[in-house]
């Protein structure tokens, strides 16, 4: 049973990392070619090691077998002429993966770095570009998720909320924000009263995966 729900809480990890790609291939050209379908074969390899092979504290024996299974992959694969930054980047976010694995930092990682840097690889392989707009929107998105998990105390809910909200009204004065997104990120930030409440003992990764999907959703409308 522990395993069918480690594979679910995968694949939900993993769409909330796809649904912002997603949802700019509504609004702009994109390309479904072999780099970019290698791109999210990378991504899943991170996925599938942080929310289902990570947990169990696999031992360095196994980190070594699973990096040579990535060597192999990317060796198949070098007829398509994938992107040499975007394997660095997945080269660097696996070695991170690994040493955080047993670190009070692992759940920052799985949060905010590798949801962010995983989505900017999608986002560039599907789009061939990506945007100052595209990564302030990511950026806050998982900042805001990573936040819900930091903050324990309503005072520190409060700090949050009002440091975010002067953040994003500069950023809309500055016209880096539409009123549309800065009415989302709002109502994220004011999301995190309830969030003490009832979302302290399920504070797991798929809570915050569902999280991340309905920010972005609410980014949609």
């Amino acid at each position: 049973m522990k395993i069918w729900k480690s594979i679910l809480t995968t694949c939900l990890y993993f769409l909330s990392i796809a649904a912002y790609p997603v949802l700019l291939m509504q609004h702009y050209p994109y390309h479904l070619d072999p780099p970019t379908k290698f791109t999210f074969i990378l991504v899943a390899l991170l996925v599938i090691y942080y929310a289902l092979i990570g947990p169990f504290h696999p031992n360095k024996y196994f980190n070594v077998l699973y990096s040579i299974l990535a060597i192999i992959l990317i060796l198949c694969h070098q007829a398509i002429k994938p992107s040499f930054y975007l394997l660095c980047l997945f080269v660097c976010q696996l070695l991170l993966c690994f040493l955080v694995q047993k670190s009070p930092t692992r759940a920052i990682v799985g949060n905010l770095v590798l949801p962010f840097f995983t989505s900017a690889m999608l986002i560039f392989s599907l789009l061939h570009f990506v945007s100052a707009q595209m990564i302030l929107n990511l950026l806050l998105i998982n900042v805001l998720v990573v936040i819900v998990h930091l903050v324990k105390s309503r005072g520190q809910i409060l700090l949050a909320i009002v440091c975010l909200s002067l953040v994003i009204l500069a950023l809309l004065g500055l016209k880096q924000l539409t009123l549309q997104q800065s009415i989302v990120f709002f109502i994220g930030t004011g999301s995190m009263f309830f969030l003490q409440k009832w979302g302290r003992h399920s504070r797991n990764l798929a809570y915050f995966s569902l999280l991340r999907i309905i920010l972005v959703l609410l980014l949609s409308f």
